[in-house]
């Protein structure tokens, strides 16, 4: 759904000037931000975290040298990432919980319920979009 990311040599600050190298064993304390999102979740959903060193190409691929990312250093190194999550390293991921009637309304029910009309020529379009339709409605519910 959405992602972040966080090089660590640039951990400090958007105002750090200097990159400044991990050092090996030590346990740094970093947020991620997954930027202005938003999804309605059903109750009992379970989410999955998962952290990479990479998302090429959506991210400049790093070689985890401490070189700069455009380096012509062709030699790269395998991290190995580790999620502390004990009494004395908690992690967490913080999500907001938000009433169904404090979101702002985008008439998605009006738009599909047209695109449902649009869809009614073709019968495999139109059965497709009648489902979806329902899903969506029941999933809603009555406001």
């Amino acid at each position: 759904m959405q992602d972040g990311i966080q090089t660590m040599r640039w951990r400090k600050s958007e105002a750090q000037k200097y990159p400044e190298p991990m050092v090996f064993n030590q346990i740094y304390k970093i947020r991620i931000s997954l930027w202005n999102t938003s999804y309605v979740f059903a109750e009992g959903t379970k989410i999955r975290v998962s952290v990479s060193s990479s998302n090429y190409p959506r991210f400049e691929a790093n070689p985890n040298t401490g070189y700069p990312l455009a380096s012509l250093n062709n030699e790269t190194i395998v991290a190995h990432n580790t999620i502390w999550h004990d009494a004395s390293h908690p992690s967490a991921v913080r999500l907001p919980v938000v009433q169904l009637s404090d979101l702002p309304r985008h008439n998605i029910l009006e738009t599909t319920e047209q695109m449902l009309m649009d869809f009614k020529d073709s019968a495999s379009d139109g059965i497709v979009a009648e489902k979806m339709l329902y899903d969506i409605i029941s999933s809603i519910g009555e406001e």
